[in-house]
């Protein structure tokens, strides 16, 4: 395996990991579990990072910035459902 096909597992991993802990944390039955596994999910999330922002270092992992225009319509989708 390439290094890029590696990370791409990797960061694979830490995604559904990362959904996992969310789930977890929903569902625990005392607050005590809820803290750990929420703090489980922090540092998930930094690592997830950590892996996305290599691999897009590496132009592994190729983002296009969002138009404006889609920006601002996101923008007043959500902020009118809260209102």
């Amino acid at each position: 395996m390439q290094e890029k096909d590696i990370m791409t597992d990797f960061l694979t991993v830490e995604k559904t990991l990362a959904c996992n802990y969310s789930t977890f944390a929903n569902e625990c039955a005392t607050e005590g579990v809820r803290t750990d596994v929420m703090a489980l999910m922090n540092d998930q999330h930094k690592l997830q990072a950590e892996v996305f922002d290599l691999m897009a270092s590496k132009g592994w992992y190729p983002t296009e910035p969002a138009e404006q225009g889609k920006i601002d319509k996101a923008k007043q989708k959500f902020s009118s459902q809260s209102n």
